[in-house]
C-alpha cells in the first residue's frame, strides 16, 4: 500500500510549535496520513513528544481518519538551558489544546520502559522518536513492536542517525515481518515498515 502525505487545514497552527529537532512539515504530513488510516480500535503511540509537534500531526491526522486515540509517551523531564521538564510538559497541553487535538490525546507522562510493562493495546501506528543512542532505540523497539497488529505500521524518526539506522537494519529492514515502505527523503529521514503477520 503506497502512503502519501496528508495535507491539514491546521497546519500553520502545528508548525508553529517549537520544533527544535522535531518532525518537519515533510515529515508530519506522511505521520498524518499514515494516522488517518488507523482504525479506531486501535491505538497510536509515539515514544518521545516533546512538546507535541508531531504528536499535533499524528493527532490531526487520526481526527481526520477514524478518530484513533494517540498515546504520548514521554516523561517530559528534560532539562534544556534552563528550560524544564515541567515548562516543557505545560507547553506540550498548551500546544495540543491551541491545535484543537486534545480530545484525541492521551499523554502517558513516564518513561517508556515503565509503561509498557502494563500496555495491553493492540497498536495501529508506532512513532519512535525518543533518544537515538542503540541501547535506547532497541529497547523501545522490543518492547513496543510485539503489539504492533498485523497490517500496521512503523515509524522511525532521524532514520538516518547511525544508532537509529543499525536498529533498523537488524531488526526491520530484511525481516519477513515487516515490508519496507519507499517514500521520498524527508527532513531528518523517516523510516516506514508495515507488519506483514504478527507471529
Amino acid at each position: 500500500m503506497a502512503i502519501r502525505p496528508l495535507i491539514l487545514p491546521n497546519e500553520p497552527e502545528i508548525e508553529a510549535i517549537d520544533s527544535w529537532s522535531a518532525v518537519k512539515t515533510d515529515e508530519g504530513r506522511y505521520l498524518a496520513y499514515l494516522a488517518s488510516i488507523v482504525p479506531s480500535h486501535l491505538s497510536i503511540v509515539e515514544i518521545g513528544s516533546f512538546q507535541g509537534r508531531s504528536t499535533c500531526f499524528l493527532a490531526s491526522g487520526s481526527k481526520y481518519g477514524h478518530r484513533a486515540t494517540v498515546y504520548a509517551v514521554d516523561p517530559w523531564n528534560l532539562n534544556l538551558d534552563g528550560i524544564t521538564g515541567e515548562h516543557l510538559y505545560a507547553n506540550f497541553q498548551q500546544n495540543i489544546h491551541k491545535v484543537g487535538v486534545n480530545d484525541l490525546v492521551f499523554p502517558l507522562r513516564a518513561e517508556s520502559s515503565d509503561i509498557v510493562k502494563n500496555w495491553k493495546k493492540p497498536i495501529g501506528l508506532l512513532h519512535i522518536d525518543d533518544g537515538h543512542e542503540y541501547e535506547v532505540v532497541l529497547e523501545e523497539y522490543r518492547d513496543w513492536f510485539p503489539y504492533i497488529v498485523e497490517n500496521g505500521w512503523i515509524v522511525f524518526h532521524d532514520s538516518t542517525w547511525p544508532d537509529v539506522k543499525k536498529v533498523i537494519d537488524e531488526c526491520v529492514q530484511d525481516s519477513d515481518q515487516w515490508r519496507v515502505e519507499d517514500i521520498p527523503a524527508t527532513s531528518h529521514g523517516l523510516f516506514v515498515a508495515q507488519r506483514t503477520h504478527s507471529k
